[in-house]
Parts: structure tokens; C-alpha cells; sequence
């Protein structure tokens, strides 16, 4: 992109803004490494999570198969708490899933990539800064 860093004359204020762009490209970069630990960790708790949900969901609809061939009484008393329980089970799991499972960590990767293209961007208004800075000599 064409900046119009020709507008700034003064040599403090372009070193200003690059010092500032700078650091901005270094907060990226200590981001990007925290993304990166914690994507790492979404890999792992991600598989996990989705055999616990594959197994409650078995687990589900074999009490489901139960419920409907068991006559009133204890039994299905008992069966219909278990089928609540593994609901719920299932639900928390889904919601763990969100925030740190296979969902967390595709949004972990566009936050990846959007920091990818920030720095790419960033450098480059950097090095048109370099070249006012060596135009003005």
C-alpha cells in the first residue's frame, strides 16, 4: 500500500513512528507465541473431548433404546436419571469444547493467521518508513 509518509518532512516524527510501529510488531510477535502454546493445548484437549462426547453420545442413545422398551417403575426411573446425567454430560462437554476443544482451536488458527498478515503489513509500512527516512537523507 502507497502511505503518504512524503506529507512528514521532519526526521524526529518519522522515527517516532517507527519506533512505534516497532513495538507494535513486537507485541504481535509475543501473541503470536501465546497463540501458538495455547493452540498446542487445544490439539490435545481437543481429542479428548471429542471421545468423551462420542462416548456419552453411545451412551445416550443406548439409554434412549433402554427408555423406550422399559415399563413405568424403578427401572426407568433409574435409567431416565442416568439418560438426564449423560446429557448433561454431553452438554458441558460441548461447551468445553467451545472454549478450549477443536472449535477453540480453529479460532486460535484465524487468530494465527490475521496476526500473520498484521506483521506482514506492519513490516512493510517499516520499510517505507526506512526509505522517507533515506530520501531525506
Amino acid at each position: 500500500m502507497a502511505y503518504s509518509l512524503n506529507l512528514i518532512t521532519v526526521l524526529p516524527q518519522l522515527t517516532a513512528l517507527k519506533t512505534a510501529t516497532e513495538k507494535e510488531i513486537r507485541v504481535i510477535d509475543y501473541q503470536q507465541t501465546g497463540i501458538e502454546m495455547k493452540k498446542d493445548t487445544y490439539v490435545t484437549t481437543g481429542a479428548e473431548i471429542d471421545v468423551e462426547m462420542a462416548t456419552l453420545d453411545t451412551e445416550i442413545k443406548a439409554l434412549a433404546s433402554v427408555l423406550a422398551t422399559l415399563p413405568a417403575g424403578d427401572a426407568k426411573d433409574f435409567n431416565n436419571a442416568k439418560f438426564k446425567k449423560a446429557e448433561y454430560a454431553y452438554f458441558v462437554a460441548s461447551e468445553r469444547d467451545k472454549k478450549y476443544g477443536s472449535v477453540a482451536l480453529v479460532d486460535k488458527e484465524l487468530d494465527m493467521a490475521k496476526n500473520v498478515q498484521l506483521l506482514i503489513v506492519l513490516k512493510d509500512f517499516v520499510a517505507a518508513i526506512d526509505a522517507r527516512i533515506a530520501a531525506l537523507g
